[in-house]
């Protein structure tokens, strides 16, 4: 199960570098066009969606290899055995919010996709597919997340978390 995670984090991560790069392609292919006097129909929409999807996408590699800003200020200050139980909280909380944020993500795509909704710009983008990108990356975060709990509940300690801020 934790190999699968791995890979499906390690798999959003690299969609989310090819958005990164697609977004800079399509910025530069703007500046260079206007230079020219050519349009580039939709840069900006495009452009958009490829920063959404990098940020959606690269959540799960982030929370693994732990990038996310976490304050561990107060984890300092307790004794090992509320560390972990505080990390249990945490984790738990992000779950459930991960797992609601991904049950309105999915029910949002799915309505996109019935009615057909396009973008409003001179290149009519099916929004599905920005969509679908965010609720993958949302997914990738939620497995991440469940996972990390699993572990904390089994007292294994997280993969970004130090051995030194769980006291172990």
């Amino acid at each position: 199960m934790r190999r699968v995670s791995e890979l499906f984090s390690l798999g959003c991560f690299v969609v989310a570098a090819a958005a990164m790069v697609l977004m800079c392609v399509v910025v530069l292919a703007q500046v260079i066009g206007r230079l020219f006097g050519i349009l580039v129909p939709s840069a900006p929409e495009i452009a958009g969606y490829c920063m959404a999807a990098s940020s959606f996408m690269a959540l799960a590699y982030t929370f693994r290899n732990g990038g996310h800003v976490r304050v561990s200020l107060l984890l300092y200050r307790l004794g090992p055995g509320l560390r972990l139980r505080a990390e249990i909280l945490c984790l738990t909380i992000a779950t459930l919010l991960s797992g609601f944020f991904l049950f309105y993500l999915v029910d949002m795509t799915i309505e996109t996709y019935e009615v057909g909704e396009v973008s409003s710009g001179v290149v009519a983008i099916p929004l599905v597919i920005p969509q679908i990108l965010l609720t993958i990356g949302v997914a990738a975060l939620l497995t991440s997340v469940a996972e990390a709990l699993i572990g904390a509940i089994r007292g294994t300690m997280p993969g970004y978390a130090s051995k030194d801020e769980l006291g172990h």
